[in-house]
């Protein structure tokens, strides 16, 4: 059985820890004091922050803290692919922007089954911060 692809622009995890929020559309309730009900003004379609924990293996630990360089020269670039677990956010015509970036665990590992980037001598453990952008209203 392959291994589900989780991925963030061309980088590929082992996993990815949280759920994508896909941009959605925002609403306002408005309501006065002494008239009945309610209205619903539509504001736009917009996306939300959200927060994932992504893992995979590396080479060693200095290629762990090259990966990690690379990770952040993608904040404040154009809306990438994220894919998790086989489901692209592009099957829901939206990208996402990569807000910030920042490493939990970057360790040396004495041994280790390989997976992405044999012989697995390193771990790389990020929290990235990200929204999503409807690709239909990129400017």
């Amino acid at each position: 059985m392959a291994w589900p692809v989780n991925q963030i622009g061309n980088f590929v995890f082992l996993s990815i820890e949280g759920f994508p929020i896909p941009p959605r559309q925002e609403v306002e309730v408005h309501s006065r004091r002494g008239v009945r009900g309610s209205t619903i003004a539509r504001t736009g379609v917009r996306g939300m922050p959200f927060q994932v924990v992504t893992s995979v293996d590396s080479y060693n630990r200095d290629s762990a803290w090259l990966q990690f360089r690379h990770y952040q020269a993608l904040i404040g670039q154009d809306p990438v692919e994220f894919i998790k677990n086989n489901v692209s956010s592009l099957a829901e015509n939206y990208g996402v922007c990569v807000l910030h970036v920042e490493p939990l665990v970057v360790a040396a590992l004495l041994n280790s089954t390989p997976a992405y980037f044999p012989p697995s001598l390193g771990w790389l453990r990020c929290r990235w911060d990200l929204i999503g952008i409807p690709l239909d209203q990129q400017n």
